[in-house]
């Protein structure tokens, strides 16, 4: 499901109970999960990751993050979309990160960790691609964020072409350019008149 009907349902049960209208604030914790004494960041770019891992989850990287990488908030991202071998294929999994809006942990770079939302998909991208449905729930995932937080398609990077190391993250079988390109063809649709 996508975080959009999870607004919906917010709305009908505030109407429910006699609330009509729902500030912004209300509704981006209530599509994010994010919790009520959380203030939200002003996020301001995306970094798209890989697991480089045939499987996986957001549970299993978690512990990996915190036992083996010594990180003291544990998952360094604050999305995973699962490849169906771990986790459901193109599921969406939210980080704890992401609900206690914490910077990520996901760049060697302090400034793009403190405003940098980082995705990570399970698979090793430098063998296989990316499933379909990974890169259609990447691809609503983006456009949710970019509309909620007015992050330009500009501001989406893969962690190699922002990362001050060399890194083949995320792999040459996912074109970030292809991603920016289906970004902006469904915003000019978006923007079509009707």
């Amino acid at each position: 499901m996508l975080l959009g009907a999870a607004v919906l349902v917010a709305c009908v049960i505030n109407i429910l109970y006699g609330r009509y209208t729902m500030t912004t604030d209300e509704i981006l914790r209530e599509k994010y999960e994010i919790r009520p004494d959380t203030p939200i960041r002003p996020w301001r770019t995306i970094v798209i990751h890989h697991s480089a891992t045939e499987s996986g989850n957001a549970a299993l990287f978690d512990k990996y993050h915190r036992e083996k990488m010594h990180m003291e908030n544990g998952l360094a991202y604050h999305f995973v979309i699962g490849n169906g071998k771990g986790s459901g294929d193109g599921e969406i999994e939210v980080s704890p990160r992401w609900i206690r809006q914490l910077q990520g942990g996901h760049v060697d770079r302090e400034e793009v960790n403190e405003l940098g939302i980082g995705i990570a998909l399970v698979g090793d991208f430098t063998k296989s691609s990316p499933t379909p449905k990974q890169i259609e729930s990447l691809l609503g995932l983006l456009r949710e964020l970019q509309a909620d937080f007015d992050i330009p398609t500009e501001r989406i990077f893969g962690h190699r072409e922002i990362n001050s190391k060399p890194t083949i993250c995320p792999g040459k079988f996912l074109s970030m350019d292809e991603i920016r390109a289906k970004l902006r063809a469904g915003a000019a649709v978006a923007a079509m008149p009707r």
